[in-house]
């Protein structure tokens, strides 16, 4: 047995409370400590054993134990890759929606419309641009990183309506 098969046998073996702590990197108690691997919503994730676990919620049973059903893990630094236990708490669903909307990041009653949103990727100047090109759908997604369909909208009005021509 060579020393990377012993070691690949070993990471096989391994719970996925002993793969997040290897892979944590712990920093000062107070700071944030950011996870490595984040997935397209921005919460971090741990592989194991052909799944995806969040890292935010390995990191609070590894601290605490067992989640309650029911319940979500919350951050208070409102920082998604962080996985530091003092910065996460349980809440319910209605708990989480209410954080979020005291943070601001709701579009509840229109209160976060277009580039005031954390994920946008366009703005008003591209709003336009898009409604007043001629470019196909596809070519203008790829300029400015979103799919074809957000253009589509954009072009409809059913999507950044709120930005005059």
């Amino acid at each position: 047995m060579t020393a990377s098969t012993g070691k690949r046998a070993a990471q096989r073996a391994e719970t996925l409370e002993e793969r997040f702590k290897r892979l944590l990197v712990p920093r000062h108690p107070d700071e944030c400590w950011p996870w490595p691997h984040c997935g397209t919503n921005g919460y971090g994730t741990v592989g194991y054993r052909y799944g995806r676990y969040y890292a935010h919620r390995t990191s609070y049973e590894v601290a605490h134990g067992p989640i309650p059903a029911g319940l979500h893990v919350l951050h208070r630094c409102d920082n998604p890759p962080c996985v530091n236990p003092a910065h996460l708490f349980l809440g319910t669903h209605a708990d989480n929606m209410a954080d979020a909307a005291a943070k601001g990041r709701t579009s509840r009653c229109g209160k976060v419309k277009g580039s005031d949103h954390p994920l946008a990727k366009l703005d008003a100047q591209k709003v336009r641009e898009i409604r007043g090109s001629d470019e196909m759908g596809v070519t203008l997604a790829r300029r400015y990183g979103v799919y074809p369909t957000l253009i589509c909208r954009v072009r409809q009005r059913k999507s950044w309506a709120h930005v005059p021509d």
